[in-house]
């Protein structure tokens, strides 16, 4: 598992170490356990180092394995060297681990190593494998003889040499697990302290007047509004004094804030009746007719027998006065604003991840952003088809993204025949000054492979301000 925790990972840890050891138990029981980690007093509890009770090396299938068994292994993955070279971990329980050992380890007498992850104590055994002959018979015990004086103590001898131990004998069948041990009832409350001595007295709150005016007198501490902003008397029969021109007088409180950005414009409202049709002009007076002009002379005959030239016609009388002008119509009423268009969304589809997690972080899904400020939130689906418990870690990173981080325990697939799944959910606020592309990463330790993503998918919602409650 790699250490790149969040303080919100650390969290879960911390929560983690307080769940009980049966990860097999029914998720009612499991969240019930949690709520109990979270909110009852636990009593403090010493760190007990782990027990080594008996070691057995399988030398027959590869890779060769070595299962331990004892007390006080810790609910997290143990650490387990063998001669100082570090053991990879396949399967533990408080009680019983099983680690992989190199393939060319040669017969001899080794020590065996297993430190509790969340104690970070050890508990050591010495280990025989391959090449130790049988132990010998043990001989018959003599009979006691009587008492002798006790005589003055002599030097000590060298040490003897150790016997080689015999083969180990095969492990015997797990016994049940142990049940729970009541809780040890609290303490008794220690004494209440004395009490400390009284602090100093605050200063004076101010007292609102409204509106400045300059035929008020204000007392000492009064607060008052003026062209925006507000300020508070620093005298008293504070009169006639401009707040902002009199600073021995008056101190600014709050000052006016700038004018905000104006609104983007509203949609054109509909258009208003026609108004009336104004009073038609009256007419204008008709001009006189121009005079008749004289007859003209009757001209000769023709030879067509046609008559004699058409008189002039009389000039065009002058034309009427314009009448008044009729009054404009209303103005039509402005229409309501419509509704703001909707927010944009960023998303992506769900996919299906054809390979399974490993102990480093892996991209499982990625969403590209330009600059601004988002909500972002990403979900995945984990199954564990292996055989041990294993743990998930997701994040969320990109740009100045960090902290986001989701884990869960999931216990192991052939428990009742089913795999065990569980949802994961990440989500943060994002301020992104450029394009930037998020990724949603997961990892999952040990490494026993089975352990499957399916389903990744993110989505992102532009916003404006962020409130934090």
């Amino acid at each position: 598992m790699s250490d790149q925790y969040t303080p919100a990972a650390s969290f879960a840890h911390s929560m983690l170490d307080c769940l009980p050891s049966n990860r097999t138990i029914a998720c009612s029981a499991g969240l019930g356990s949690l709520y109990l980690c979270m909110f009852a007093a636990l009593p403090a509890r010493a760190a007990t180092s782990p027990v080594i009770t008996s070691a057995t090396v399988d030398l027959a299938i590869s890779p060769p394995t070595i299962m331990i068994v004892g007390e006080n292994f810790g609910s997290t993955t143990p650490v387990v060297k063998l001669a100082g070279a570090t053991l990879l971990v396949e399967a533990y329980t408080p009680t019983a681990v099983t680690a992989q050992l190199p393939v060319h380890l040669g017969p001899g007498s080794y020590q065996l190593v297993l430190t509790n992850a969340a104690t970070q104590t050890s508990g050591t055994f010495d280990v025989a494998i391959g090449g130790v002959g049988p132990e010998g018979p043990v001989g018959p015990a003599g009979s006691a003889g009587p008492a002798g004086p006790t005589g003055a103590t002599g030097p000590t001898g060298p040490a003897g040499s150790t016997g080689s131990a015999g083969p180990q004998g095969p492990a015997g069948p797990a016994g049940p697990q142990g049940t729970t041990g009541a809780t040890g009832a609290m303490g008794p409350a220690g004494p209440t302290g004395p009490r400390g001595p009284q602090g100093a007295t605050g200063p004076q709150g101010l007292t609102w007047q409204g509106e400045w005016s300059s035929s008020t007198a204000y007392s000492l501490g009064a607060a008052v509004g003026y062209d925006g902003s507000s300020y508070i008397s620093l005298v008293a029969n504070n009169t006639a004094n401009t707040p902002g021109s009199a600073p021995s007088d008056w101190s600014l409180l709050a000052s006016v804030g700038s004018t905000g950005a104006t609104g983007p414009t509203g949609a054109t409202g509909p258009s208003g009746p026609t108004g009336p049709q104004g009073a038609a002009g009256a007419a204008g007076n008709t001009g006189s007719a121009g005079p008749t002009g004289p007859q003209g002379a009757t001209g000769a005959t023709g030879a067509a027998g046609s008559g004699g030239p058409t008189g002039q016609q009389g000039a065009t009388g002058a034309a009427g006065a314009t009448g008044p002008q009729g009054p404009t119509g209303a103005t039509g009423a402005t229409g309501q604003q419509g509704p703001s268009g909707p927010a944009a969304l960023y998303y992506t589809a769900p996919d299906l991840v054809d390979y399974y997690l490993t102990n480093e972080f892996a991209a499982m899904a990625t969403l590209s952003l330009p600059a601004g400020s988002y909500w972002v939130r990403a979900t995945i689906v984990i199954g564990n088809d292996s055989g041990a418990d294993v743990e998930a870690v997701c994040e969320l990173s990109g740009g100045p993204i960090s902290g986001a981080v989701a884990e869960s325990d999931l216990s192991t697939g052939f428990v009742d025949y089913f795999v065990w799944f569980e949802t994961l959910s990440v989500m943060t606020y994002a301020n992104l000054t450029a394009p930037t592309t998020v990724s949603l990463a997961c990892e999952a330790a040990p490494i026993i492979g089975n352990v499957y993503p399916y389903y990744p998918q993110m989505a992102a919602i532009p916003v404006t301000t962020i409130t934090y409650q």
